[in-house]
């Protein structure tokens, strides 16, 4: 149940005038962990999710796409009711997908491995499709091609529904019944919680790639953070009902510009990858580190918590923009 403090940021704001919303309700998540088991030797890209986007995005395209032989998915007939363009082919991806932070990037045969998929909005309803891509994927190989040109092969062993409280539900496993099950999907109030916050600390567990006023940010203050977790919010609950989201934006970022830094020990880390689309190296920057926050937050401590959650920035389907945050009381600077 939705803590009635919540519904006071969600319903109004008498310092930051914030208008009626239900995004906290409307948007729906689904986390799900999946259970791989690797059949062939599995080499992983130094930034593994770079190879979870690339072959995920490619089966599930190949699960679903009438027309493979055509290259965009605009001008197709189905483009607005298919799943590969509303997930992969929108302008915030809704959803993200991780490995677990131990998976080596050398898995041998027989070695269990684990992944997220964390769905938003429109891509929970399209589940059963990540399924399909998946079982798909795990034929085709995942990972850098070895010596004889073939990627690595896996089976899709089990997956986890996981609730806002870490409670996990089976709704697949490759023993026995062998079928997916209806898995309940949370809203974005589940996973909030409302309390005094006047300290908080962000650890990345990704690089931000975040800009500001048409530049990556180098530097992580707090208007910053707020701002990319505004947009993205803002993006998906778009996405998911088709309305724009109401809120006192300009009232939240002035909020947000009065919070000081006082710890900073972030840094620039660029990862290359190699584009598939674009035929050429790349490089993938952002931030990585920690930074400490001292100021008045409450009234925005559940928009950075919802950003936890959906990640923020550019690049968030290779991975990027995942980060923790932790509540610090009674701390002095």
């Amino acid at each position: 149940m939705t803590n009635p403090n919540i519904i006071k940021v969600i319903y109004g704001s008498e310092n930051l005038g914030i208008g009626v919303i239900t995004v906290w309700q409307d948007l729906k998540i689904l986390d799900l962990e999946v259970t791989l088991v690797a059949e062939d030797e599995i080499r992983l890209p130094f930034f593994r999710e770079n190879a979870l986007r690339v072959g995920l995005g490619t089966s599930f395209r190949q699960t679903v796409c009438i027309n493979n032989k055509q290259e965009a998915c605009q001008g197709c007939v189905l483009e607005a009711l298919c799943a590969y363009s509303k997930i992969f082919a929108a302008s915030s991806y809704p959803y993200i997908g991780f490995f677990a932070p131990d998976t080596l990037v050398m898995l041998t045969p027989g070695t269990p491995f684990k992944l997220n998929l964390r769905l938003f909005g429109p891509a929970v309803a399209y589940y059963p499709y990540f399924y399909f891509s998946l079982e798909n994927l795990a034929g085709r190989g995942i990972g850098l091609r070895n010596s004889t040109g073939k990627r690595g092969r896996f089976i899709l062993k089990e997956i986890n529904a996981i609730a806002p409280d870490g409670q996990k539900t089976l709704i697949f496993t490759r023993e026995n019944d062998a079928r997916v099950q209806e898995a309940r999907a949370f809203t974005l109030a589940d996973y909030l919680e409302y309390r005094p916050v006047q300290f908080l600390q962000l650890k990345t567990l990704s690089p931000l790639r975040l800009k500001y006023q048409n530049h990556f940010a180098t530097s992580l203050e707090f208007h910053i953070l707020l701002r990319a977790a505004l947009r993205r919010i803002s993006h998906l609950y778009f996405l998911a009902t088709g309305e724009n989201l109401q809120l006192d934006y300009r009232g939240l970022v002035d909020a947000a510009m009065a919070v000081n830094q006082v710890e900073n020990n972030l840094r620039w880390f660029d990862y290359q990858r190699y584009s598939t689309t674009q035929h050429q190296e790349m490089k993938l920057g952002g931030l990585v580190g920690e930074v400490s926050y001292q100021g008045e937050m409450t009234e925005l401590y559940p928009f950075i918590k919802a950003a936890e959650i959906l990640a923020i920035g550019k690049s968030t389907a290779f991975g990027f923009g995942r980060f923790k945050v932790r509540v610090e009381e009674g701390k002095g600077y």
